[in-house]
């Protein structure tokens, strides 16, 4: 194959999975290894310190894993001679008593050893089965450039060829490693080690880049080689004029270098405005220009984020005079039209043609296939699937456009292509296949698809998945496991419209009952209720550091039912009320196959240490029952519950979290068992609807309430976007009780500037130099803080940066290192800051048209309500400084009033969602 014609095919690969990247969602959002505990469990290797230049055995164990009943199972070994890319290679797998094994050869020169294990019928990542093996010299030391290889995994290579989530603290802290043993190495890696540094957010990131550049340029100086590297690292840290010096080394032409110049500021422009004129004006100044294409393509891409799509399309018209080659453009814009809902006939002709255009890319791909060169990274059999994956993302797109236009037959041919091509196994095309199955009657199909897509997601996909699902079930005939499905999805997570008439159309077509159907969703609808009551008064309090004891006085741990639903019964035989509730718990263990398929827990409260300590065994065995019994002497773990007398039911999740207590229990049994019995399977749910806190376990011992001694770093510390004291973007009411102290937290509707109000919660509400006012995401369960709130003249709280409440304007611009932006006075947003106009604190956000982007924190300042004197200005001249306008804080009228901050709101973004 002629290299030139390779070459041209790579680039149209990797622009196509660049494309599947930004078509396809969160396809590629896949997570990381295992850690080094658990790997001895399924993989193991010898000798223990392998040598570049021998031989390592590998013994792979598949059990419990997703590959535990693959019929073959494949391994690629990466390796590493150097800095970038890894080379791949397949090691066949010999299996003997369910272990597959394997003999591997290291060359003598290798720095690294990354180990993937599949089911040899996919290429897919399986994220978890990818192992890194340490390589070590004759003296026992690793060898260098292993940690660096490891650190290139978690910054540069590791998600595409591993499914490896990017880790840049983890690449960073290798780095650090590997450089402090072997300096020697640094330039051979400082590109990736300064994509760690940057991407770790490191808040003297600029310093260390800074220095080790200009270090570089003395040791290595700056050759042709170099120049782009240089430029583009001097560009990024801020330094314009150094990265100009190196652009105009590299283009010696002055017109060349301008040209790079301005296409740079043209890619780095956020508005999409802006980029639209600067590129206008670019194009005249060079008409020839190989940029202009590039240019046009990020012009495009802005315009569609705005939804400007008739500029859009203008655009994207004029790239594909230049180029009408790359099949993502035409699909990327049909997608979007589609999306929208704009001319949905033009979005068809888009895909149609876009579609095409992979199709007679990919045919030359397979032609010319049998002489091209494998790329770094890769085997021949995930190059030739990584080939064919390339019009999976083509065919969705088009099958998604024509079902908008109820195309439905041609939707579901091209959608079943992409199906088998993905082998089932891309989520997206597989959602919109079965989403035109049901559309065409083939139910049966869809139910298949769509059940794999919700045990997934653990069983509770998304609501349409689950919708879906449920049409599908019932239109294929499967009535009974319909109702089952129905009504477990519904007690969990609510009722709807669609859900009632799935539900009572899959009862009538069972039963032949109206009534009986009516009754039964009646049933299903009142469980629905009991449930969104439960959840509201759901716990997310950490497990007591208590110990329990036994009949002869051993002490019992809780940590035994680690992993699973327990649920604690707390009696005494002085209440005697609190046995009543035997029978209903002997009920739910029953239901559920015994006491330890549904671990339930008597916990026998004793007064003093003399009392019998075998009574509580007999009152259990004389009813015929066999719950286990932990003693706790002098009531000490009823307050640490917080139970007032016995009897109380407690239910732990999985995770050893209290999540439900219940202390009146004088309620007929069958609603007694049914109660609990409900509280037992929302337990069990580790679902992020349900809990949407991430539960920590919080020692009571090591609970302190933050003080006046406490320094920086400490709980007054503030990291905008990221954390308030202990409080970040997943800390729950309960936590926040634990960590401030019940006696220091009220639950207080917060009025808004704008006269509405929310339901919130108030750390240290009478004293105003402490107060934290939390504004939650999740109100119902007061879960997942949204932002955070500070008030008033003074505040004890103070930003990683210094910024706090009674900061004045002039502070506040040296904190900055230069004005910032903010609003006029006089309305509900007067005298909140509008951006940092490019000073250091970053956190502020900047100016986009008339809103704000990317910022953590907003500040608001006022001259008014602060008593230290009167404002230093005139009434015209206040007046001048009023309305919904920007003014800088260098303005002659802002400086003489110097207004001070009153108001810090601290915004935290949405927690990520892990999935399993």
């Amino acid at each position: 194959m002629p290299r030139k014609v390779f070459r041209s095919f790579l680039f149209l690969l990797l622009v196509s999975l660049a494309a599947v990247f930004l078509l396809s969602g969160d396809s590629f959002q896949i997570r990381g290894g295992n850690e080094a505990e658990s790997m001895s469990q399924v993989l193991r290797y010898s000798p223990e310190k392998p040598l570049p230049g021998t031989s390592l055995r590998i013994e792979f164990n598949p059990r419990g894993t997703v590959l535990e009943i693959a019929a073959k199972v494949y391994a690629v070994a990466y390796t590493n001679r150097g800095s970038r890319y890894p080379q791949a290679k397949e090691i066949p797998l010999a299996k003997e008593n369910d272990i597959w094994s394997a003999q591997i050869e290291i060359d003598g020169k290798t720095r690294g050893l990354h180990l993937k294990f599949g089911d040899a019928s996919t290429t897919e990542p399986t994220r978890s089965l990818q192992y890194s093996i340490p390589l070590y010299d004759p003296n026992g030391n690793r060898v260098p450039g292993n940690l660096a290889f490891q650190a290139e995994a978690y910054s540069l290579w590791g998600e595409t060829l591993l499914g490896l989530k990017p880790d840049w603290d983890k690449a960073y802290s290798l780095f650090q490693e590997e450089f402090k043993t072997h300096p020697e190495l640094k330039w051979e890696y400082l590109d990736a080690y300064f994509r760690s540094v940057h991407n770790a957010g490191k808040e003297d990131r600029k310093e260390i880049i800074l220095k080790d550049l200009e270090a570089f340029e003395a040791e290595k100086g700056a050759t042709q080689a170099e120049l782009p590297f240089l430029e583009r690292w001097y560009r990024i840290i801020g330094f314009p004029d150094k990265a100009r010096k190196y652009a105009r080394l590299r283009q010696p032409n002055q017109s060349l270098a301008d040209e790079e110049e301005r296409y740079q500021a043209i890619l780095s422009a956020r508005d999409a405005e802006a980029k639209f004129t600067l590129l206008e004006s670019f194009r005249a100044e060079f008409p020839e220009s190989r940029l202009t294409e590039s240019l046009l393509l990020s012009v495009h891409q802005s315009l569609l984020a705005r939804k400007n799509y008739s500029r859009g399309q203008k655009i994207l018209d004029e790239f594909l005079k230049i180029n009408s080659r790359l099949s993502w453009a035409w699909l990327g814009f049909a997608r979007n039209l589609s999306n929208a809902r704009v001319d949905l006939e033009k979005a068809g002709e888009l895909a149609c043609r876009g579609l095409e255009i992979a199709r007679e890319d990919a045919a030359r791909a397979e032609k010319a296939s049998s002489s091209a060169r494998i790329p770094s990274g890769y085997t021949e059999k995930e190059w030739a699937d990584r080939r064919a994956s390339t019009l999976i993302v083509p065919l969705t797109t088009y099958g998604e456009v024509l079902l908008r236009l109820e195309r439905n037959e041609e939707a579901c041919l091209a959608l079943k292509e992409a199906f088998v091509l993905s082998r089932g196994r891309d989520e997206r095309a597989n959602e919109i296949y079965a989403q035109a199955l049901v559309k065409t009657g083939d139910y049966p199909a869809a139910v298949d698809i769509l059940a794999r897509l919700a045990r997934k997601a653990g069983g509770f996909g998304r609501l349409q998945i689950m919708d879906l699902y449920f049409e599908a079930l019932v239109g294929a005939g499967q009535n009974e496991k319909a109702l089952a499905e129905i009504e477990t999805y519904v007690r969990a997570q609510g009722e709807s419209p669609h859900r009632r008439r799935l539900f009572l159309e899959a009862s009538r077509k069972l039963f032949a009952d109206d009534e009986a159907a009516t009754k039964a969703w009646a049933r299903v609808s009142r469980l629905a209720q009991k449930t969104v009551e439960f959840r509201r008064s759901l716990l997310n309090d950490p497990l007591p550091l208590l110990s329990f004891q036994d009949s002869a006085g051993k002490a019992i741990s809780l940590s035994e039912f680690a992993g699973r639903v327990a649920v604690l019964y707390f009696w005494s035989e002085r209440e005697t009320a609190s046995l009543k509730p035997l029978s209903p718990l002997a009920a739910i263990a029953k239901e559920r196959g015994g006491p330890e398929a549904a671990p339930i827990v008597s916990v026998r409260i004793l007064d003093n240490p003399s009392e019998d300590r075998e009574a509580g065994v007999r009152h259990l065995r004389d009813r015929g029952l066999v719950f286990p019994v932990h003693l706790n002497i002098a009531r000490e773990a009823l307050s640490d519950f917080g139970i007032v007398l016995p009897p109380a039911v407690i239910v732990l999740d999985p995770k050893g979290i209290i999540r439900y207590r219940k202390c009146d229990l004088d309620v007929p049994d069958e609603i007694l068992a049914e109660d609990i019995g409900l509280m037992i399977d929302l337990a069990g749910r580790s679902d992020q609807i349900l809990f949407p806190a991430a539960a920590l376990q919080i020692p009571k011992k090591e609970i302190r309430t933050p003080d006046e001694s406490a320094g920086p770093g400490t709980p007054w510390s503030i990291v905008p976007g990221v954390q308030v004291g202990p409080i970040t973007n997943r800390t729950s009411e309960s936590q926040i009780r634990a960590l401030f102290g019940l006696e220091n937290v009220r639950r207080q509707d917060i009025q808004l500037e704008e006269g509405a109000s929310f339901p919130g919660t108030v750390v240290y509400p009478d004293d105003p130099e402490k107060t934290v006012i939390i504004r939650w995401r999740d109100p119902s369960f007061r879960n997942l803080p949204e932002s955070v709130l500070f008030r008033g003249p003074r505040s004890i709280w103070k930003t990683d940066k210094g910024l706090s409440l009674g900061l004045t304007l002039k502070e506040i611009e040296t904190i900055n290192g230069k004005p910032f932006a903010l609003y006029g006075f006089g309305w509900d947003y007067g005298g909140t800051v509008a951006g940092a106009e490019g000073g250091i604190l970053a956190e502020l956000g900047e100016k986009e048209h008339d809103s704000v982007a990317v910022r953590s924190l907003i500040l608001r300042l006022s001259a008014e309500i602060f008593p230290t004197g009167p404002i230093p200005l005139t009434q015209d001249e206040y007046l001048k400084l009023t309305g919904e306008r920007i003014f800088r804080s260098d303005h002659p009228g802002m400086q003489r009033l110097n207004p001070r901050v009153h108001e810090m709101i601290i915004m935290f973004p949405p927690p990520e969602i892990k999935r399993n």
